[in-house]
């Protein structure tokens, strides 16, 4: 949720942003990222053989694919599966890049045009508290 709202904040500190990301893009990228974290025994997205982000990325577009254009449903497939690669993320389509550096941001600080403030009002209303434990015990 903060990361979405995050990349939300950036696209309204930024007109070329705001007339270019596609909203429903970022926020289902977004939403939809840590679907390649599923700890379900025997689960169908998991792939022992791929990247948990890549996991997420395929059951994404997945989830998608029937219901949109195969472009946006690629967009976030990259978004996705790209999102912790930042030296990649952060040159591909906007809409990946604002998915990323969202995502960035619930792990570091305020940038991209997202005030102190609101970056605050974020974190009080939908708290982190454990976030870097989960992802640590989630990842090893």
């Amino acid at each position: 949720m903060r990361s979405w709202l995050y990349g939300v904040l950036m696209i309204n500190a930024n007109e070329t942003l705001s007339d270019r990301v596609d909203l429903e893009v970022q926020a289902v990228a977004t939403l939809l990222h840590d679907l390649g974290w599923d700890t379900t025994e025997a689960s169908p997205i998991i792939n022992a053989g791929r990247r948990l982000e890549v996991d997420g990325a395929f059951a994404a577009r997945e989830f998608i694919q029937e219901f949109w254009h195969e472009r946006n449903a690629q967009v976030v497939w990259d978004a996705i599966a790209l999102h912790t690669e930042r030296s990649v993320s952060y040159f591909k389509d906007l809409d990946v890049q604002v998915v990323s550096k969202g995502m960035a941001m619930d792990f570091s600080r305020p940038a991209y045009g997202v005030s102190e403030e609101d970056y605050a009002a974020i974190a009080k209303a939908f708290p982190k508290s454990d976030l870097k434990d989960c992802v640590n015990d989630t990842i090893i």
